[in-house]
């Protein structure tokens, strides 16, 4: 695996910091990407209250937020789409391994049945 370099903010996210990767002159981002079948909204709704700040102290932000969807192919998605944009694939792995994080995912236990995975965006440039 590669080491990310930190270097200057990225002009299309000022509110986080950018890095590049050493092979490339463009900025990367990561992502989040959640799909989730909530059961309890009552208690999934104390969960939703926790995670922005949490998310922000890795320097995270929200893309998507459960808002409207629509399925262009293939089977239809019915779940709860969320997207969080993180500046590395670093910062977005510790975000989602912090104990702040952690704590707060006991929220959503028993109250949503959730996939999330992270993938690297591509060089913006």
């Amino acid at each position: 695996m590669t080491a990310f370099q930190p270097c200057a903010l990225s002009a299309f996210s000022p509110s986080i910091a950018a890095y590049q990767h050493p092979n490339l002159t463009e900025f990367m981002a990561a992502y989040i990407i959640g799909r989730v079948q909530v059961t309890d909204w009552p208690r999934y709704a104390e969960y939703m209250k926790q995670t922005p700040g949490i998310i922000a102290q890795y320097g995270g932000r929200f893309i998507a937020r459960g808002g409207e969807s629509m399925t262009l192919e293939g089977p239809e998605e019915t779940d709860r789409v969320v997207i969080l944009e993180f500046p590395t694939f670093a910062a977005a792995k510790q975000f989602f391994h912090s104990e702040e994080y952690q704590s707060a995912r006991t929220l959503r236990e028993g109250a949503a049945v959730a996939q999330f995975f992270a993938i690297d965006g591509v060089p913006v440039g």
